[in-house]
């Protein structure tokens, strides 16, 4: 029932937090996890002491995060092709101020951007991607980074945001309002409207 949900989802979340990685060379790991056990990891089950040999596993589950195809997702954009089309739709094709500024200070937060090897591979994603498109440009090893607790950040930042007097004013449904216009109103646009007056 749920309770063995639960303590498989705990699990999980064990393993994926203390030993789950990115690989930075995704084909040459599958190929040395197939030769040998040098990437594997024992992971002791706390209920029983059993030991769960652990090998590409630990690696090719975050791999959906730069290849959503090996889910099927085939019109799901990677995180480093989602960071690059963001940055890239501000200001013009020719890598103007505003976007090396931009690539010059990628900040991660949320949780998966704390797998061991996140940073390095995003960057070397994206530079590769620079090579191709604007091959004077290159970051650094240390342009992704992590802020002191990521895994909160968006919570922070929502907060922040929702605390600002002109977000209040201009984004916040009014229980006269919901009362007035039903459930319609949260899909009234106010983004816009909110950041015109930034």
């Amino acid at each position: 029932g749920n309770i063995s949900k639960n303590f498989e989802s705990e699990i999980l979340c064990d393993i994926k937090e203390s030993l789950c990685f990115v690989s930075t060379n995704f084909e040459q790991d599958m190929k040395t996890s197939a030769e040998s056990s040098v990437l594997d990891k024992p992971y002791e089950l706390f209920h029983d002491g059993s030991i769960l040999n652990l090998g590409n596993e630990l690696f090719c589950c975050t791999e959906a995060l730069f290849q959503p195809n090996l889910l099927g997702l085939e019109e799901v954009d990677s995180v480093p092709a989602s960071t690059i089309r963001a940055i890239e739709t501000c200001g013009d094709d020719n890598l103007d101020n505003i976007q090396k500024t931009m690539y010059s200070n990628i900040v991660l937060s949320g949780g998966n951007t704390m797998f061991p090897g996140f940073s390095e591979r995003l960057t070397k994603e994206i530079n590769d991607s620079l090579a191709v498109s604007h091959p004077s440009f290159w970051i650094d090893d240390t342009i992704a980074k992590s802020l002191q607790d990521p895994k909160q950040m968006s919570w922070i930042g929502g907060s922040i945001l929702a605390s600002l007097p002109q977000f209040q004013l201009r984004m916040w449904i009014t229980s006269e309002e919901y009362e007035e216009f039903g459930a319609s109103i949260v899909h009234q646009d106010r983004l816009n409207d909110f950041a015109t007056f930034y």
